[in-house]
């Protein structure tokens, strides 16, 4: 399977994935004139991989001026698992979808951020 082959190339706590929320995946595909998402390659601040996620029209042009999905939970720690795709990656818990909206309502980080470049 493909993410055992690049798992076995990393080291351990290399990140192996990322988790967006379908919300911030929602907004981005519902923009007007959305028909595709594109990701890029990227990298935090501290080093470690990401992706950037951004909405396609029709023409096959970034839409640079909406939604821009640039933040997730990585993993590990963030992971299901394990199972084919996660094999070797410690689990870690993952509020659910009730918790995250308490914990929104609360003022706590509830879910994954959207970020929108006309912001």
């Amino acid at each position: 399977m493909l993410t055992e082959r690049y798992r076995s190339r990393t080291g351990i706590g290399a990140v192996k994935g990322g988790l967006f929320w379908k919300d911030g995946i929602e907004r981005l595909l519902q923009q007007e004139g959305c028909v595709a998402m594109r990701y890029y390659y990227a990298q935090n601040e501290d080093g470690k991989p990401t992706l950037v996620l951004v909405g396609v029209d029709k023409e096959g042009h970034d839409m640079l001026s909406g939604v821009l999905l640039d933040l997730s939970w990585p993993c590990p720690p963030i992971c299901d698992g394990p199972h084919p795709l996660n094999r070797g990656i410690e689990k870690r818990r993952l509020r659910s979808a009730d918790e995250q909206s308490t914990a929104a309502q609360t003022g706590g980080n509830s879910s994954e951020p959207v970020r929108s470049i006309q912001e």
